[in-house]
């Protein structure tokens, strides 16, 4: 069986229903353990996605699907692992609504969860027009409210804030017994996000020493 995928206009195999029950029992023993086996959560809703594993399951929608996989147990997540995931949700076309059960929080949690994530994904926070589908299959056009701009050294304290606690985590990984021989694979999943970082943070510590000097000159 095959469909017109709607957002990118291609042809599609759809899987099989056998193949699609195998995939999502998949997702939902890897999603009781979302904080070690995001990486692997991610990648099977992606792989479900494109087979349109809720077609051949009779799911009305993709975000009926993962409302149901998803939601069999809340995910306990810590603050920055749950604005991932709200944000990722999000992304699917899932609603605030549809949201909430799956990360054990209120809807209006996950509101304010994407603002926050879009406050600081930019400093003039752009306007957000996000396509949500219900779990009834219909599709709904909102537009959050513009968030007003919080004080710039207030958004540096609490990202200086957040990063020493995310270092504070990287520093224990490091020291984990068991990184010698997982080694290999740790760095699979983070040397491209550590080369990024090291990029951001380096051009923002020159960024702010030359604004030092030139204040001192």
């Amino acid at each position: 069986m095959t469909l017109v995928n709607a957002e990118t206009g291609e042809i599609v195999e759809v899987l099989s229903e056998r193949d699609a029950r195998r995939l999502t029992e998949r997702i939902r023993i890897a999603a009781a353990n979302y904080t070690e086996a995001k990486a692997k959560v991610l990648a099977l809703v992606d792989e479900a996605k494109a087979g349109q594993a809720h077609v051949a399951l009779g799911y009305k929608s993709w975000t009926a699907y993962l409302s149901d996989v998803l939601s069999d147990e809340p995910l306990r997540l810590a603050r920055d692992d749950r604005r991932e995931l709200v944000v990722r949700l999000a992304d699917e076309g899932m609603s605030t609504r549809a949201i909430a059960p799956i990360v054990g929080v209120d809807q209006k949690t996950v509101g304010n969860d994407l603002r926050a994530t879009e406050e600081l994904s930019s400093v003039e926070p752009p306007t957000v027009v996000r396509v949500t589908t219900g779990l009834d299959g219909r599709e709904r056009t909102t537009t959050p409210r513009s968030p007003s701009r919080r004080a710039l050294p207030d958004v540096a304290r609490d990202l200086g804030i957040d990063l020493r606690r995310l270092t504070e985590r990287f520093e224990r990984l490091n020291a984990d017994d068991r990184f010698v021989r997982n080694k290999n694979e740790v760095a699979a999943h983070l040397r491209h996000h550590l080369a990024h970082a090291l990029k951001v943070l380096t051009d923002l510590e020159q960024e702010i020493n030359s604004q030092e000097e030139s204040t001192h000159a």
